[in-house]
Formats: C-alpha cells, sequence, structure tokens
C-alpha cells in the first residue's frame, strides 16, 4: 500500500490510528502520517523530526500546503461573492484563480 495522510495535526492522529481496531493493519500496509510543513513548525522538536515532510525523502520538495494556499487566495473574493447567482459566484471564483496563476 505505502500510501500517506498529510494532516495538521498527524502526531494526534498516529497515536489514535495506532490504539484503533484497524492500527495494526494500517502499519502493516505502510501507511505514513505527515504534518504539512506550515503546521509542523508549529510542533515541538520531536514531532518536526518525525513527521515534517522535508526529512521524508518520498516526498520531494511537497510541503502539504497547497489547499492552504489556495483557500487563502480565495479569501479575497468572499467580500465580492456573497451575494452572487451560482454561476457568478463560480465566474469570479475561476477568474480570481487563473489571475493567481
Amino acid at each position: 500500500m505505502n500510501q500517506a495522510i498529510g494532516y495538521d495535526i498527524g502526531c494526534v492522529l498516529e497515536g489514535t490510528l495506532a490504539r484503533s481496531s484497524f492500527g495494526e493493519e494500517a502499519i502493516q500496509k505502510g501507511l505514513k502520517i505527515i504534518v504539512d510543513a506550515f503546521h509542523c513548525w508549529a510542533h515541538k522538536r520531536t514531532c518536526q523530526l518525525a513527521f515534517h515532510p522535508l526529512y521524508k525523502p518520498e516526498f520531494g520538495i511537497e510541503d502539504l500546503s497547497v489547499s492552504e494556499r489556495i483557500f487563502s487566495i480565495l479569501n479575497a473574493c468572499a467580500r465580492i461573492t456573497r451575494n452572487m447567482s451560482n454561476y457568478r459566484w463560480k465566474q469570479a471564483m475561476d477568474m480570481h484563480i487563473r489571475q493567481s496563476n
């Protein structure tokens, strides 16, 4: 399997997973828990060493914060899109994302 989950509090999630009914299966199948780079710096050093994607060679230069950046960009649209129709709202979001790229 060798899959990974990136989560803001991955260190806590790993403990919860280990105590769950399918924790042993997750370990056997190679499930890895990672904390995204943005949130990892708020954790203690031992969490950073164990869960930061920088120290996991299989992640390359991925920081797992793409969604955070997209939501941050789209926050600028909140004021102008609040009262738009569904069509215009989607059009405004699409235009904003295209301009951000």
